[in-house]
């Protein structure tokens, strides 16, 4: 057996056990949490949106919730998407927010 050999298989195996696993490992990790803080992101705003309109609060304010979101996650403001409706013959208020890739909705019941 030619101990050169031996040796560039031992530098092969440390440069991609060693130093290339760890560094997909770590960018997996950090794409997993962003993909999370985004979608705990558009949970939380639309449920304050729709909590928003479910008050009678001015529709007005979707505009100053999305650019907190999109200031908070560092995310362009076209990002950020929000929207309330009623449904019809109810007295229920169905909101989505979209952030990044995350889709959220939530409902509430008004209270009259």
């Amino acid at each position: 057996m030619n101990p050169d050999s031996e040796s560039g298989s031992v530098a092969l195996e440390f440069l991609i056990c060693g130093l290339l696993a760890p560094i997909l490992v770590v960018g997996g990790v950090l794409s997993l949490a962003s993909a999370q803080r985004s979608q705990i992101a558009a949970q939380q705003l639309a449920r304050e949106y729709v909590r928003s309109q479910a008050l009678g609060v001015d529709a007005n304010i979707a505009q100053p919730m999305r650019q907190s979101v999109a200031e908070g996650l560092r995310l362009d403001i076209t990002q950020v998407q929000l929207s309330a409706h009623l449904i019809s013959e109810s007295n229920v208020v169905e909101a989505r927010a979209t952030v990044g890739q995350a889709v959220e909705t939530a409902r509430m019941r008004v209270q009259k």
